[in-house]
C-alpha cells in the first residue's frame, strides 16, 4: 500500500491512521539482516561559549598561546569553542541474526592523552558508556546511562504520538516524513522526524533526526541531537551509513560547558556471509587487537572516510605541546595530588594524602607516610611500603609489598600478576573498603564509638589472573595472626565461650569470578568498575589448614555473590546485589573466623 498524504491528513484522528502507523512499525522492525562491515568512529569534546573576556586574560596569553591559536567559531551558534579531546577508532563489525550476536573487533585507536595522569583505556570506556551506539531498530536505546523507548518499538504507539507531515524527496527517493513526540513530556523518549521510504514494499528508514524532550532531567545535558542516514544496497537493503550525535553539556550558570560530538561512518557491507564462528563464540563484545594503539599514519589515512579538519588535526599537536609547558605541569601535578592523593617525585610517589593523618578510639591520633614505585621505575615490578604510628596505643604499623606483573605494565588490564606482602596493621572488623584506605581521614568522623579493632600480622602470596572473556581466578596463601583490641573479644563457639588472646591461621583461598564485558577506569589506587547490563558472579572457597606453619585451626568457608543491574525503560535502573547467595562455614570454628558481612562497626554498640 502506497501512502497518499491527502488521505492521511483527513484520517489523522481515525482508527485507519492508527492501523497505518502500526503497519509501518511492523515493517520497520524486520529490517535487520546478517552482515559484516567497517566502522570508523570519531569522538570530539570541545569547550564552548568561550567569552572574549576569558580569551583576553594576560596569564592565558603568556602561558597558553598555543591554546588560543586553536580556538575556532562554531557553525551552529557562531560562538567560540576550543577542541580539547579527540579519539578515533577503526573497527570491523560482525552481526549475526540467529542467534543474535554483534561483535566489534577494534583494529586501531588513536586519542589525545595526558601520560601518567589519566587512564586512556578508562577514559575510552567512560566515553563508550556515554556515547553508546544507537540502533533505531532496538526497542530500548541506551543513552547517557538511561534507556529511551525507540519510536519504532512495539510500545511506540503507547509512548509516542505520531504525525505524518508530508512526503519529501530524500536522495531521489520519495519518503514519508513521520514526526513523533512523547505523550508524556517527562518520559525518556525522543522528539523528531523519521523519513520512511514510500514504496509499499519495504517502508525502510532512510533518515532519522531527533532530540530529547526539554522536560527530561539529564543532569548537565542542555540539549542533544541525533542524526542518522541510511544507504541502499542491492536495490532493496537499507543500512545505517552515517551516525552523528551532538550533546551540549551546560556546566555553569553562565552557560559555559562542553560540546560532545560523535560521528560514525559505516561502509563495505558484506551480506549473508557470517564470519568465523570463533569470533561469535567469544564472550567479550569488543575484541581488541594487540597492536591497537600502534597504528601508523598510513593506516589512519586509509581508515578515515574523510580527512581530519585543520582544527581536528591540531588537537593532537596542541595536547602534546601543552604537556611541556611548566605552568601546565604544575597545575596537573597539584590536581593529581588532590584527586589521587599521591605525589610523584621521579620514579616513586609519596602518599596517600587522605591517610597521612587520622584518629580513632583505640589508636588515638595516627600518622602515616608511605611510598611506592611507578612504571617509570619499572613497568613490570612495583615496590610499596608505609609506616604508621598510633599515639594512644604507641604501636608502629607497616607494610612491605612487592608486585610482579606478567603483562608489559602492572597497571594493564586484564591483570596477570603475583603479590608478596607482609603487613603489621589494625583494622575494624567487617570493614571492607574498595575505593578508600581503611585509615582515610574522613573515616575518622563517626557516630558512636570506634573502640573495637583487630591487630593482625599477615604474610601473604597472592596470584591474580584475568582474561578478556571476563573469567578470572585468584589464589591466595596466607599466614595470619589476629588479636582483639579495645572492647573486641575472641570467643570459642562452645558453651563456655572461652576467650582467646590471639588466633593463628594458615589459609588458602580460591576466588573465581566471571564478569563478561566488564570495563574499568584504572586509577592509581583502585580500579573503578563501570556498571553495565551484564551480571557479575563471584565464588570464594577458603580452607584453613592446621600446622602448616603455625595454624591452630582447621576450617572451611564457601561464599558466593551475584550482582546484576537491570535497566527499566522509563523507570531507570535497579541493582541486585546478593552478597551471600551461597555461604557455609565449617563446624567448630571460632567466631573470629566466621563469615562476617561488611558493616560499619562505628555504628555498632
Amino acid at each position: 500500500m502506497k501512502i497518499k498524504v491527502g488521505q492521511l491528513k483527513n484520517a489523522k484522528k481515525s482508527l485507519k491512521w492508527l492501523k497505518l502507523i502500526k503497519l509501518l512499525l511492523t515493517w520497520l522492525v524486520t529490517r535487520k539482516i546478517t552482515n559484516k562491515y567497517n566502522k570508523y568512529e570519531k569522538i570530539e569534546i570541545d569547550l564552548n561559549n568561550i567569552t572574549e573576556e576569558f580569551i583576553s586574560k594576560g596569564w592565558l596569553k603568556k602561558n597558553f598561546q598555543i591554546v588560543l591559536d586553536h580556538i575556532d567559531t562554531s557553525e551552529v551558534n557562531g560562538k567560540p569553542y576550543l577542541p580539547i579531546f579527540l579519539r578515533e577508532t577503526a573497527s570491523k563489525m560482525y552481526y549475526r541474526k540467529k542467534p543474535k550476536t554483534l561483535k566489534e573487533v577494534q583494529n586501531g585507536t588513536k586519542m589525545t592523552g595526558f601520560d601518567g595522569y589519566i587512564d586512556d583505556s578508562g577514559v575510552s570506556f567512560i566515553l563508550d558508556k556515554i556515547y553508546q551506539d544507537i540502533d533505531i531498530y532496538d526497542n530500548n536505546i541506551d543513552l547517557l546511562s538511561n534507556q529511551f523507548t525507540s519510536p519504532i518499538s512495539p510500545l511506540g504507539p503507547t509512548i509516542y504520538k505520531y504525525f505524518i507531515i508530508d512526503t519529501v524527496d530524500i536522495n531521489g527517493q520519495e519518503c514519508v516524513n513521520l514526526a513523533f513526540t512523547p505523550r508524556n513530556k517527562a518520559d525518556f523518549a525522543f522528539v523528531g522526524n523519521m523519513y520512511i521510504l514510500n514504496d509499499s514494499v519495504s517502508y525502510a528508514v532512510t533518515k532519522v533526526s531527533m532530540n530529547v524532550a526539554k522536560d527530561i532531567n539529564l543532569n548537565f545535558v542542555k540539549d542533544l541531537q541525533l542524526d542518522q542516514e541510511f544507504t541502499q544496497y542491492h536495490d532493496s537493503i537499507w543500512m545505517l551509513s552515517k551516525d552523528k550525535l551532538i550533546i551540549d553539556y551546560n556546566l555553569t550558570r553562565k552557560g559555559r560547558g562542553m560540546f560532545g560530538k560523535k560521528t560514525i561512518h559505516y561502509d563495505e557491507f558484506v551480506f549473508n556471509k557470517p564470519a568465523d564462528k570463533k569470533i561469535y563464540n567469544r564472550v567479550e563484545k569488543i575484541i581488541l587487537e594487540e597492536d591497537l594503539k600502534e597504528k601508523t599514519d598510513s593506516f589512519w589515512v586509509e581508515a578515515r572516510p574523510d580527512t581530519l579538519t585543520e582544527q581536528e588535526a591540531g588537537v593532537y599537536f596542541m595536547i602534546d605541546s601543552i604537556q611541556r609547558i611548566p605552568t601546565f605541569k604544575r597545575f596537573v601535578s597539584v590536581a593529581s595530588l588532590l584527586i589521587s592523593g599521591w605525589k610523584t617525585v621521579g620514579p616513586v610517589e609519596f602518599g596517600p594524602l587522605p591517610a597521612v593523618f587520622s584518629f580513632n578510639d583505640v589508636e588515638g591520633f595516627r600518622l602515616r607516610m608511605g611510598f611506592r614505585t611507578v612504571p617509570a621505575f619499572n613497568k613490570k615490578n612495583m615496590f610499596e611500603t608505609y609506616g604508621a604510628y598510633g599515639f594512644n596505643d604507641k604501636e608502629w604499623k607497616y607494610l612491605f609489598a612487592f608486585t610482579h606483573s606478567f603483562n608489559k605494565n602492572f597497571l594493564t588490564n586484564p591483570q596477570n600478576r603475583i603479590l608478596f606482602s607482609y603487613q603489621h596493621e589494625t583494622i575494624f572488623p567487617g570493614q571492607d573498603l574498595q575505593f578508600l584506605n581503611d585509615d582515610n581521614f574522613l573515616l575518622s568522623f563517626k557516630r558512636g564509638q570506634s573502640d573495637q579493632m583487630i591487630f593482625f600480622d599477615s604474610y601473604k602470596v597472592d596470584y591474580n589472573k584475568e582474561y578478556h572473556s571476563g573469567i578470572a581466578f585468584n589464589i591466595i596463601a596466607e599466614n595470619k595472626k589476629q588479636a582483639p583490641l579495645g572492647r573486641l573479644k575472641f570467643e570459642t563457639n562452645d558453651i563456655g565461650q572461652t576467650q582467646i588472646s590471639s588466633i593463628n591461621t594458615d589459609a588458602f583461598d580460591i576466588n573465581l569470578r566471571f564478569a563478561p564485558n566488564e570495563q574499568f577506569y584504572q586509577g592509581k589506587n583502585f580500579r573503578l568498575p563501570i556498571p553495565n547490563k551484564y551480571p557479575i558472579f563471584k565464588l570464594n572457597y577458603r580452607q584453613g589448614v592446621k600446622g602448616v606453619i603455625n595454624g591452630e585451626y582447621q576450617f572451611s568457608r564457601v561464599a558466593g555473590q551475584v550482582f546484576k543491574r537491570f535497566y527499566l525503560a522509563q523507570l531507570g535502573f535497579t541493582d541486585m546485589d546478593d552478597a551471600n547467595l551461597i555461604s557455609f562455614v565449617g563446624l567448630g570454628v571460632l567466631k573470629g573466623l566466621s563469615l562476617i558481612n561488611s558493616f560499619n562497626s562505628r555504628f555498632a554498640s
